[in-house]
């Protein structure tokens, strides 16, 4: 196996895990569990928390698995009663009706204080909670479940500090890949070796069949499927990927108790990646070395994207990065071309690059069900010769240039936007409180 190779492998494990609840609000209780732990303290009297602007966008308005609530309040207040902080991103499949209780007591004595840190990092959590004249702090960083700070009172437990100057991104050799030559490398890895992704297709599913069991969250995919089986909408790739997508994103972002297959650090993005090859399998019959190729191919598109766009930016990266991972995948699958895979990507960007991320919430369901839709029609598109002509808005001439222009778009050009739609969001929660007050 190439070094390479050996690498995209190691950037799959790394990041297409399992999570349970919105990944930013997890985060959060991941943190206040650190910390409590660290305390060494069953109760606490203060609960202060600072996070990244992105994250308290990301945590304003999505429900939490496990209880009824909403927001990064009750994030921190449960990890400050309960969980098990071993369990990672997973840590609310620890959660239980006392320590939902005991939470709700944090809040109601106003125990909790959630801020927005001054800090340009957009994965940024920290948590310092006290009790009897002691208190710990545990700080997130870089990763939802990066710990690289703890501390009790004066007692530095661990200190990962950050390295000055340039810093050499340790999976540069992949992040300077033509596309091209990432799909030739994704082709030659053996499907043994990739067979581990296919976990991804069970755990993503099972929450997507929730969504269409009931109308969860806003029901969008619950309401895709009605209209498919009343004939208004044609039952074909685009319409499944696009109803499974949405019904999954429903049942998620409603705060179900169920673990989806993340992708690079996001659910949303994870069921964007996953569900749309899960419907064509539903109609094609995948067997296990088309599956699995297809899955690494759009997980690590959208990994490769994200690198140039950002973990977390203004821009919805279900739809920029996820769906072009799927939609890439799909012309895959269909035998289309490298010249053909290049055309889906660009014919992506040209599509959906303005599509703004304000936070995650139920109506998540409608933007993943523009993006999974979106995908497969642009895979269509490209096998059907129609592709962004070079020097079209931030489309350039090659693939690799245009992922960079929306790139410096995301990053540059629209840090002000970021900061214009977390101030309308704050607002808006600021007029919710005072109204509750009245």
């Amino acid at each position: 196996m190439k070094p390479i190779q050996k690498m995209m492998i190691e950037i799959l494990k790394n990041e297409v895990r399992p999570a349970m609840g919105c990944t930013e609000p997890v985060a959060v209780v991941l943190a206040a569990a650190k910390a409590r732990a660290v305390l060494g303290e069953d109760n606490v009297d203060a609960i202060e928390v600072k996070v990244s602007p992105n994250f308290y966008k990301n945590g304003l308005s999505v429900g939490i698995p496990q209880t009824d609530q909403v927001g990064l309040d009750m994030a921190a207040a449960i990890g400050a009663a309960c969980g098990d902080a071993g369990l990672g991103l997973e840590i609310l499949s620890s959660v239980n009706e006392e320590g939902v209780e005991k939470a709700k007591s944090y809040l109601g004595q106003g125990l909790t204080r959630v801020s927005i840190a001054d800090t340009s990092e957009t994965v940024l959590v920290d948590v310092t909670v006290k009790a009897d004249g002691k208190e710990a702090q545990a700080i997130i960083s870089g990763h939802h479940d990066t710990f690289v700070y703890l501390r009790f009172n004066d007692d530095v437990l661990l200190h990962v500090k950050k390295v000055e100057g340039v810093q050499v991104n340790p999976y540069a050799p992949f992040f300077d890949l033509e596309i091209r030559e990432l799909v030739q490398n994704v082709e030659g890895i053996s499907t043994e070796d990739l067979l581990f992704l296919k976990e991804g297709v069970a755990m993503n599913m099972e929450v997507a069949k929730a969504g269409l069991e009931s109308s969860l969250g806003m029901g969008v995919g619950f309401a895709v499927k009605r209209q498919i089986e009343d004939g208004v909408m044609s039952d074909n790739l685009a319409h499944k990927a696009m109803m499974l997508t949405a019904a999954a994103s429903d049942a998620r972002m409603s705060g179900i108790t169920k673990p989806v297959m993340s992708s690079n650090g996001s659910g949303n993005n994870g069921l964007t990646a996953v569900l749309p090859i899960a419907a064509y399998n539903q109609i094609k019959s995948l067997n296990d070395d088309q599956m699995v190729h297809a899955l690494a191919i759009s997980h690590l598109l959208n990994c490769y994207m994200k690198n140039f766009v950002g973990r977390l930016s203004a821009i919805c990266s279900c739809a920029v990065s996820a769906a072009t991972g799927s939609g890439a995948a799909i012309t895959w699958l269909e035998g289309g071309s490298y010249k053909e895979i290049n055309d889906t990507i660009q014919n992506m960007i040209g599509n959906v690059s303005g599509l703004i991320c304000d936070g995650a919430k139920d109506s998540c369901a409608l933007k993943l069900a523009t993006a999974a839709n979106t995908g497969v029609q642009m895979s269509n598109m490209a096998r059907y010769g129609v592709v962004v002509p070079p020097r079209n808005g931030i489309v350039s001439e090659n693939v690799e240039e245009s992922i960079r222009n929306l790139g410096t778009v995301a990053s540059e050009g629209m840090s002000i936007t970021d900061n214009v739609i977390l101030g309308v969001m704050k607002n808006m929660a600021d007029k919710n409180i005072e109204g509750q007050n009245i």
